[in-house]
């Protein structure tokens, strides 16, 4: 008995990375304080645009100037109403948006992801 529900478990989980492994949308996290510059013009202008690659190389307690390093983009043009923003497209090619909360001595708290239009 015990092995057969051993072998309906392992059958199970073999489903569910099968379905995973083939589906091409994933979640991103959205979080309630990423604040899009949409609408302020002269904030979208200047919103760097940059490989998904990079993107993925940030992480928690990342220092804001070695994040610009990272992606290889001006600090200024990243900074929006207390956090970083920049634009990619994910490696299913999804335009997204997305933000970098920074705590008081600039390092990255939280990051959250937004689908563009």
């Amino acid at each position: 008995m015990t092995r057969r529900l051993f072998s309906v478990v392992i059958l199970l989980a073999a489903i569910a990375l099968a379905s995973c492994a083939s589906s091409s949308r994933y979640v991103l996290p959205y979080k309630s304080w990423h604040i899009s510059p949409a609408g302020d013009s002269q904030a979208l202008a200047r919103i760097p645009v940059v490989d998904w690659k990079r993107v993925q190389r940030l992480y928690i307690g990342m220092s804001d100037t070695h994040a610009a390093q990272t992606l290889n983009v001006s600090l200024a043009d990243m900074f929006y109403k207390g956090n970083l923003i920049v634009w990619s497209k994910t490696s299913g090619d999804i335009p997204i948006e997305v933000a970098y909360r920074l705590s008081e001595d600039r390092t990255i708290t939280d990051i959250s992801y937004r689908q563009r239009p």
